[in-house]
C-alpha cells in the first residue's frame, strides 16, 4: 500500500475525497441519450493512485529518505550511549555526559518533528499534484466520450471468509454508493492514460456508449 511515516492525516484526507461526485461536466444537449438520461462513468480513485508509476516512485524516494534519516538519528543515539558507558556511573564525567545526552536527545526530537512536518507537507503536495493529473485525464475522457458525471467507487469486491463477518468490512460494503454497474468503469483507461509517454500507443480511446 501507500507509504506512511507514523500517521499522516493529510494523506488520509486526500484519499477520503467525497464518494458522491468527483468530476462533473456540463452536459451538452447532443450527448443526452434518447431518454434524456445522464451519461455516468465510475472511477476507483484509490486504484489509480496505487497504479500510478510516477506517484509510486516518488513515494518510494520519500520512504528511503525517511529511513536514511531515522538511521542517522539512531547512529547518533548509539554513539552517545557508548560514550556514557566509558564513564563510571555517578562520576563527574558521567554526569556531564548525561547532561550532554539529555540535550542531544532534545535536539534529535526537535529534528524528528521538523522532518515529520516536512514529509507530511511533501506527501500532501504529491497527493494534490497527482490528483490534479488524474482530474485532467478524467476531464479529457469525459469531454471526448460525452460523459456527464464521474463517480468514485471501489471496484474490488468486499468478501469475508466463510463464516467470518468483519464489522468494518460490512460497514464499508453497506456504505458503497454503487451497487451495480453495467460496464461503466473507466479506471483502467485513466491508469493507462497516466502512464509514461512511451506507452501512449497503448492508450485506449474512451467509449462513447
Amino acid at each position: 500500500m501507500i507509504f506512511r511515516w507514523k500517521t499522516c492525516p493529510v494523506a488520509i484526507l486526500m484519499l477520503a475525497i467525497s464518494a458522491t461526485s468527483l468530476f462533473a461536466q456540463n452536459r451538452p444537449a447532443t450527448a443526452a441519450p434518447a431518454n434524456d438520461g445522464m451519461r455516468i462513468a465510475l472511477l476507483d480513485l484509490g486504484y489509480v493512485f496505487e497504479n500510478n508509476a510516477r506517484f509510486k516512485n516518488q513515494i518510494e524516494v520519500m520512504k528511503q529518505d525517511v529511513e536514511a534519516f531515522e538511521k542517522q538519528l539512531q547512529t547518533q543515539v548509539e554513539a552517545q550511549r557508548k560514550l556514557m558507558e566509558t564513564y563510571a556511573v555517578g562520576s563527574p564525567d558521567y554526569k556531564r555526559a548525561e547532561e550532554t545526552a539529555t540535550k542531544k536527545m532534545a535536539d534529535l526530537k526537535a529534528d524528528m518533528e521538523l522532518k515529520r512536518k516536512d514529509v507530511m507537507e511533501k506527501e500532501a503536495k504529491l497527493y494534490f499534484d497527482t490528483y490534479q493529473d488524474i482530474k485532467r485525464v478524467v476531464d479529457d475522457i469525459a469531454k471526448r466520450a460525452r460523459i456527464d458525471l464521474v463517480l468514485r467507487y471501489e471496484r474490488q469486491p468486499i468478501a469475508s471468509p466463510a463464516g467470518i463477518v468483519n464489522p468494518r468490512d460490512t460497514l464499508k460494503l453497506l456504505n458503497q454508493p454503487v451497487i451495480y454497474d453495467n460496464g461503466l468503469d473507466i479506471t483502467d483507461i485513466v491508469v493507462k492514460m497516466l502512464a509514461p509517454a512511451g506507452n501512449s500507443a497503448q492508450r485506449p480511446a474512451p467509449s462513447t456508449r
